[in-house]
């Protein structure tokens, strides 16, 4: 019983919530959706750079793997 009533309370706070944003006119929802999209350019930035230099290094991991591998099989 207890659980029910914290998930009911839980609920009709979300609902209050959801509710309070119904207020919103279009043209501030508009703006919030905006801010809440917006990426800080600096942070799309390093994240490309750092995703580009770990494709460089696993690269180069694989083909040092690859060529050790393929060295030992020419061995045998």
């Amino acid at each position: 019983m207890i659980d029910t009533e914290r998930a009911t309370q839980n609920i009709n706070e979300r609902y209050a919530q959801a509710k309070e944003l119904e207020k919103l006119t279009q043209t501030q929802l508009d703006a919030l959706r905006t801010t809440l999209q917006a990426q800080n350019w600096h942070r799309t930035l390093f994240d490309s750079a750092i995703g580009f230099i770990l494709g460089i290094a696993s690269s180069f991991v694989g083909s040092v793997i690859y060529a050790k591998w393929r060295q030992r099989r020419a061995l045998e």
